[in-house]
């Protein structure tokens, strides 16, 4: 889910800018991978 493509993230004017918090990645993709060994 990217947060750009729901709502902005700056908000006011060039001189006093409002930057909202981030609970996603503004752009690009991001994952998890998990890799399991049993030895024995």
């Amino acid at each position: 889910m990217r947060q750009t493509k729901f709502e902005n993230i700056i908000t006011g004017n060039l001189n006093n800018p409002v930057f909202k918090e981030l609970y996603a990645p503004p752009e690009g993709i991001t994952g998890n991978v998990v890799v399991k060994f049993d030895l024995f």
